[in-house]
């Protein structure tokens, strides 16, 4: 359990905004992976596979595939300074400050479906309010 004894109303707040960012982010990404995954398993079927060899769209799986693994490391970095800025609130503009820049990143990858990118850009300002 972590406890914000010594935390301003607004990290108080700001923390779970940046936790549920966080954990958003980091679930959008795997779930997009997996799914990329899936059908590119089934891409070398049928027509369209044919078509796609011929038109030569190798880059955009691959580029797509970068995009949702930065959702991965975003997410996971949105996680660490949400419970970073709960067991260290004299820190709470820095932790802010990376909640933010992080869950903004995380927009390339689509920000946990948005929701979450919001929630920790939310969350982040928050903390950074409250120095």
């Amino acid at each position: 359990m972590i406890h914000m004894s010594g935390a301003s109303s607004s990290n108080k707040i700001a923390f779970p905004l940046s936790l549920a960012g966080g954990v958003l982010i980091l679930l959008g990404g795997a779930v997009t992976l997996a799914w990329m995954g899936i059908m590119s398993c089934c891409q070398n079927m049928g027509m369209m596979s044919m078509m796609q060899e011929m038109m030569g769209n190798f880059g955009v799986g691959t580029m797509m595939i970068g995009l949702f693994a930065t959702s991965i490391v975003t997410g996971s970095i949105v996680l660490v300074g949400a419970i970073m800025l709960a067991r260290r609130p004299d820190e709470g503009y820095t932790w802010g400050l990376v909640i933010v820049i992080f869950s903004s990143v995380s927009i390339l990858g689509m920000g946990g479906f948005l929701a979450g990118a919001v929630l920790g850009i939310v969350g982040g300002a928050l903390a950074l309010a409250g120095r």
